[in-house]
C-alpha cells in the first residue's frame, strides 16, 4: 500500500468549492475549521525529507446552511518565498538540510557560519496549528516565528517574532488558554544556562493592533543537561500549574552549531538516549517557581497532551504515549510513502494518564505507592524513592492506539470524561479500519468510528459543541478523511460525539487533501 499519493505537491483552490452532502448536520454547524500542514514537497529539483518540513498548506472548511466549502492556500511566508524564488531549498528545516549552494566550498560555509545570511535563518514555515489571540488569528510552527492570516481568505498578512518579547529560541506550537483568553506557552533558550522558559499572554482587547504585545516570562526551567536539551511538542495545563516533560529525545546543540558547516539538519542533531528517564517539571501558573520535587518516569515521548486537572491535592495528566520515538526517523517521507510508519509497535501512541502528588504525605515511607489510598487513581503509581525522588507509573485508559487527543474546550483544565482522537499513525494487527475513538477516561471504556478501507486515514477529530446541550459530550466531531486511492474522492465526515454515529458527509471534489497537522474551528461570528 503506498502513500506517495499524498506526499505530491498540492496547489492553491482560493475559489471555495460546494461540496456534496450525503446525510444531514446539525443546525449548529455554523463556522470554520481551518487545517493547518505540509503541503509541497519538491521545489525544482530539491525534496523535502521529513513530513515536518513540507511548506505550510492552510485549509478552509465553511459551513453554513447545511453547506460546506472547501478552498485551500500556501502560507506565504519567507520560506515559501525565498524558496520559490529561487526554485530550490535554501532555507532548511526540521529534517532537510539547506542545499548548499553549488558554487562554495566548505571553507565559504565555514566563513558563513560567523556571518549568517538572516533571510534564510528566519525558519517561519508555520506548518502545524493556529493560534487564536483577540479577534486574530495567527499560524504558528515551533520557532517564535508567527504569521497573521485572514481567518475567511487564507490570505498571509503580517508576521510577528515572539522573541523580540521574550527570550527564547523555539516554543510549542499548541498554545494553552485559560477561561480568560490567556495563552501560555512553553519554549527553550539554548546555550550555556539552556533552560525551558514558561510565558503567558494576556487576551487582549478587539481590534488590537499588537496582540501579543502582552507576553511575559512567567519563570523558567534549567535543562537538566543543558548542552543536550529536550525536544518537545507540547505541554499540559491544569488550573493553577503547568507541566512538561523533560523526555530521552535529546538535541546535541554541539552538533548542532556545526550544521551549517556540515550541511545537516536539525533532525540529524536529535537523538533518542535510553539511558534518560523523563523528568517531570511543573510550575506554578502564578509565582513561576518550580515545583521542588524531582519527579521521574521511565523513557517514553509524547506528541500531544490532551487534558490536565488537579484533584485532591494531585495533578492528572493525560497525553499519548510513544514507546521509543528515536529521531524520528518514521516519518521521514521515504517511509510515509511506503507506509512503514505505521509498522513499528514502538512508535504506535497510547492514550495514557499519570497521576501526581503535589506534596510527599509526612506518613509516606520509602518505597511506598503515595497513590495507594486514592481509589480513582487505579492504576497509576508515584513511588518514593530513597532519595527523596518519586517515580511514576502511568495507567493505559484506551488499548487502541490514538494520536490527536481532542476534547470539549469547556472541560479545558477541569475534571472531565471523554477524550477523541484518530488512528492516523497506525493500529495493531489485531485491530482493524480503526478510524476515530472515543474514550471515557473514567471508566477505560471506548466506542470507535471504523473507516470504510485500508485506503482511507482519518485526520484529527475536531469537537464542536452544541450551543444547546447540557452534557460534556453533546456535540459532533469534524473528521477530514484522506484517502490513498486516486478513484475515492477525501471527505468530511460529520459524527455524533455521544455515539460516533455517522450524521453525514461532504465529499470534497479534489482527487486528495494532505495528510495535515492540526486544524481550528471558529463558530461564526469571530473566534
Amino acid at each position: 500500500m503506498s502513500y506517495a499519493h499524498l506526499f505530491e505537491n498540492f496547489e492553491n483552490i482560493l475559489e471555495p468549492k460546494e461540496c456534496e452532502l450525503k446525510g444531514s448536520v446539525p443546525e449548529y454547524l455554523k463556522g470554520t475549521m481551518v487545517r493547518n500542514g505540509p503541503g509541497m514537497f519538491e521545489i525544482g529539483d530539491s525534496k523535502y525529507n521529513h513530513w515536518f518540513d513540507g511548506l505550510a498548506y492552510m485549509q478552509s472548511y465553511n459551513f453554513e446552511n447545511g453547506k460546506m466549502f472547501y478552498s485551500a492556500r500556501f502560507l506565504e511566508s519567507e520560506t515559501y518565498k525565498t524558496n520559490m524564488s529561487k526554485n530550490r531549498i535554501v532555507m532548511g528545516s526540521f529534517g532537510t538540510a539547506e542545499f548548499p549552494d553549488p558554487c562554495k566550498t566548505i571553507f565559504q560555509r565555514f566563513f558563513s557560519y560567523f556571518f549568517p545570511n538572516k533571510e534564510t535563518e528566519k525558519h517561519d514555515n508555520a506548518n502545524v496549528f493556529f493560534a487564536p489571540i483577540g479577534d486574530q488569528l495567527f499560524a504558528c510552527t515551533e520557532t517564535p516565528h508567527m504569521l497573521r492570516v485572514d481567518p475567511e481568505t487564507l490570505e498571509t498578512k503580517e508576521k510577528f517574532d515572539f522573541s523580540k518579547l521574550v527570550a527564547l529560541h523555539t516554543c510549542t506550537a499548541h498554545h494553552c488558554f485559560d477561561e480568560e483568553g490567556n495563552i501560555y506557552n512553553v519554549g527553550a533558550r539554548f546555550g550555556p544556562d539552556s533552560s525551558h522558559v514558561f510565558t503567558v499572554t494576556k487576551n487582549p482587547q478587539p481590534n488590537s493592533e499588537q496582540p501579543w504585545e502582552n507576553t511575559t516570562k512567567i519563570g523558567e526551567v534549567r535543562c537538566s543537561d543543558v548542552f543536550n536539551p529536550t525536544y518537545m511538542h507540547s505541554f499540559g495545563m491544569s488550573k493553577n500549574h503547568m507541566i512538561m516533560f523533560e523526555s530521552p529525545v535529546r538535541f546535541n546543540l554541539k552538533k548542532f552549531l556545526m550544521k551549517k558547516i556540515l550541511s545537516i539538519s536539525y533532525r540529524d542533531c536529535i537523538y533518542w538516549d535510553a539511558t534518560k528517564n523523563v523528568n517531570v517539571f511543573i510550575l506554578s501558573k502564578t509565582t513561576g517557581q518550580k515545583l521542588e520535587l524531582k519527579i521521574t518516569v521511565d523513557p517514553f515521548f509524547t506528541f500531544h497532551h490532551a487534558n490536565t486537572f488537579e484533584k485532591d491535592g494531585f495533578l492528572v495528566v493525560d497525553y499519548c504515549r510513544i514507546e521509543e520515538s528515536g529521531n524520528f526517523e518514521a516519518l521521514l517521507i521515504e517511509n510515509m510513502k511506503t507506509g512503514a510508519f505505521k509498522n513499528n509497535p514502538r512508535f504506535l501512541p497510547f492514550f495514557s494518564r499519570l497521576v501526581i502528588p503535589l506534596e510527599i504525605p509526612k506518613s509516606a515511607e520509602i518505597g511506598s505507592n503515595i497513590l495507594k489510598d486514592l481509589a480513582w487513581a487505579n492504576g497509576c503509581s508515584a513511588i518514593l524513592k530513597e532519595d527523596g525522588s518519586i517515580h511514576l507509573k502511568e495507567k493505559r485508559l484506551c488499548e487502541t492506539s490514538m494520536e490527536f487527543p481532542r476534547y470539549s474546550e469547556k472541560v479545558n483544565s477541569k475534571e472531565y470524561k471523554y477524550c477523541y482522537g484518530s488512528s492516523v499513525l497506525g493500529e495493531r494487527q489485531s485491530e482493524d479500519l480503526v478510524g476515530v475513538i472515543k474514550v471515557n477516561v473514567e471508566t477505560c471504556e471506548s466506542l470507535i468510528w471504523r473507516r470504510e478501507n485500508q485506503n482511507q486515514l482519518c485526520g484529527e477529530p475536531i469537537f464542536v459543541a452544541d450551543p444547546n446541550g447540557k452534557l460534556e459530550d453533546d456535540g459532533c466531531l469534524i473528521v477530514p478523511v484522506m484517502t490513498i486511492d486516486p478513484s475515492e474522492h477525501p471527505y468530511v465526515v460529520i459524527l455524533n460525539a455521544k455515539n460516533l454515529e455517522e450524521l453525514g458527509r461532504f465529499v470534497i471534489p479534489e482527487q486528495r487533501i494532505p495528510l495535515g497537522f492540526h486544524a481550528l474551528y471558529m463558530s461564526r461570528g469571530g473566534l
